[in-house]
């Protein structure tokens, strides 16, 4: 299904979602992948598309793909703390500990961050 510059309307939007979730369920990462690309060329600070991308190029085993979808979304204006937790957390299943420290450790200084920003550091230290 092609996007094009059209304009992503509510019902396409939820057909496409569902679309790139029953890839997501059938393990058909590239396909999935194609869609949030598409979805995400027209919807650029949907935030949670990239969040949803950068998992996908996870399991397609791009760590690096997934870490600049994330970036991306961070200099595009979302959360940052909750941006740096999503990012850790894809890299907890590839046991990247010390990225997770490195990343985790300048942001918790930076920000005084979140539980969670701590949570997965002290996760990260403990598996290393």
């Amino acid at each position: 299904m092609g996007i094009g510059a059209m304009e992503i309307n509510e019902h396409l939007f939820h057909k496409l979602i569902e679309e790139a979730v029953s890839y997501e369920r059938a393990e058909k990462w590239l396909h999935a992948a194609q869609i949030y690309e598409r979805m995400l060329a027209e919807m650029p600070d949907a935030h949670y598309l990239r969040y949803n991308l950068a998992n996908v190029y996870a399991r397609l085993g791009n760590i690096n793909a997934a870490e600049n979808a994330i970036i991306t979304a961070i200099k595009e204006g979302a959360d940052e703390i909750h941006a740096y937790e999503e990012l850790c957390k894809i890299l907890l299943q590839y046991d990247e500990y010390t990225r997770i420290i490195e990343l985790l450790s300048k942001l918790a200084i930076r920000l005084h961050s979140s539980p969670g920003v701590h949570f997965l550091l002290a996760l990260a230290y403990s598996a290393q």
